[in-house]
C-alpha cells in the first residue's frame, strides 16, 4: 500500500524511455529502501449485543485486546442493551471472545 510519484521539471528526451525509466526507479528504490516500515495486521469489524450493566466489563476487555473504532448504538429494540460495534485483529476474535465470556460470566455472542 505505497505510491512512489516522480515529477519530471524537465521536459527533454536525452535520457530517452529506458533512461527515464531506470532513472525514476532508481530514486524510487532509495526512497523505499531508506522508509521506516509497519506491520499492519488486518483487522474485521465485530460487534456484539451488550447489557447495560456489563458496558464496563466489555470495554476493559476491548481496551486489553486493542480493539479500535468502538461505536455504540442504544437503538437496539430491546430494553437495557445495547450493540457494540468496533474494530480488532483478526487473530484476536477467539480469544476476545471467550475473555468477554469468562469476565461476563455468560455467554455474549460476536457478530461478524
Amino acid at each position: 500500500m505505497v505510491m512512489v510519484v516522480v515529477i519530471r521539471y524537465f521536459g527533454g528526451i536525452k535520457l530517452g524511455t529506458g533512461g527515464l525509466v531506470r532513472a525514476y526507479g532508481g530514486v524510487a528504490s532509495e526512497c523505499l529502501k531508506d522508509a521506516p516500515t509497519c506491520l499492519v495486521k488486518p483487522k474485521a469489524r465485530v460487534g456484539m449485543e451488550v447489557p447495560f450493566d456489563l458496558l464496563g466489563t466489555v470495554y476493559n476487555q476491548l481496551q486489553h485486546f486493542h480493539a479500535e473504532d468502538i461505536k455504540q448504538d442504544y437503538d437496539t429494540g430491546k430494553d437495557g442493551t445495547v450493540v457494540v460495534m468496533f474494530k480488532v485483529e483478526y487473530e484476536k476474535i477467539e480469544g476476545l471472545g471467550n475473555a468477554v465470556n469468562s469476565a461476563c460470566s455468560r455467554k455474549i455472542e460476536l457478530l461478524q
